[in-house]
């Protein structure tokens, strides 16, 4: 992974939210990690994204680099970016969102489409219910007994916070997805974690989406499958390929 160019840190409320730039291409793309990871999930992205784009990683609220500040949430995760985009002078950008990250992505086109140009909704969910329950089921006995141990242990209390919101949220519907008017591609590894029938209502309610499924891959994409993930991330971006609505 290359040195990032710039790391800094934006103040927002009680939380400080850390991010890193690489590159310097004309246009913005910003990444968004998953629940319990940060920017580093994306090694296999940084270096051939940035060689078009100024890449903006950032780490969310309470996750890497970044702290919790006194609460948590897709809606509040959602203004941490556009606070980082403002702190930038970053009119519009372009998102790649994964998993969690893909969650706070369609946050900001429902929030906030005038900021985003095209998005990437990488093993995204409406509801926890579109998690498969062989997944889901142990993320919530992690968070249940992270609760009853928060009584005494300020970091297992922290812990269930982030867990919470894989077992809370997100809370979109599928008339939200309507009124999207962003490009989006939605994508997910043919053995994800999201339900096949969930991905495919997200890719079915945003008017005009793209659908990409990677063979043989899981929930992370982009470390199991980073060559083909990259390309159809870059092609869609850059209006190099087209997808047909199935």
């Amino acid at each position: 992974m290359e040195a990032p160019a710039k790391r800094g840190s934006v103040s927002v409320d009680t939380a400080q939210i850390y991010y890193r730039i690489y590159g310097s291409g004309e246009k913005t793309l910003l990444l968004l990690h998953g629940n319990g990871e940060d920017y580093s999930c994306f090694r296999s992205q940084i270096v051939p994204f940035s060689r078009e784009y100024r890449v903006v990683a950032i780490d969310s609220r309470g996750h890497g680099s970044s702290t919790m500040g006194k609460e948590i949430s897709i809606s509040i995760m959602v203004h941490d970016v556009i606070c980082v985009m403002d702190a930038l002078k970053i009119h519009q950008a372009d998102v790649v969102g994964y998993s969690d990250g893909g969650n706070i992505a369609l946050g900001l086109l429902i929030q906030h489409p005038q900021r985003i140009g095209k998005a990437v909704l990488a093993g995204a969910n409406l509801y926890p219910q579109g998690v498969r329950g062989i997944a889901q089921r142990p993320v919530e006995a992690g968070y249940f007994l992270c609760r009853q141990m928060g009584r005494f242990s300020p970091k297992a209390k922290e812990k269930a916070k982030i867990l919470g919101l894989m077992v809370n949220e997100p809370h979109y519907t599928v008339a939200e997805l309507s009124r999207i008017n962003n490009p989006v591609l939605v994508m997910a590894g043919e053995k994800d974690i999201i339900k096949p029938e969930h991905t495919r209502l997200i890719y079915k309610g945003i008017p005009g989406a793209r659908l990409v499924i990677i063979p043989k891959a899981g929930h992370n994409i982009f470390g199991e499958a980073p060559g083909q993930t990259n390309k159809a991330i870059l092609d869609f971006l850059a209006n190099r390929s087209s997808y047909e609505r199935t």
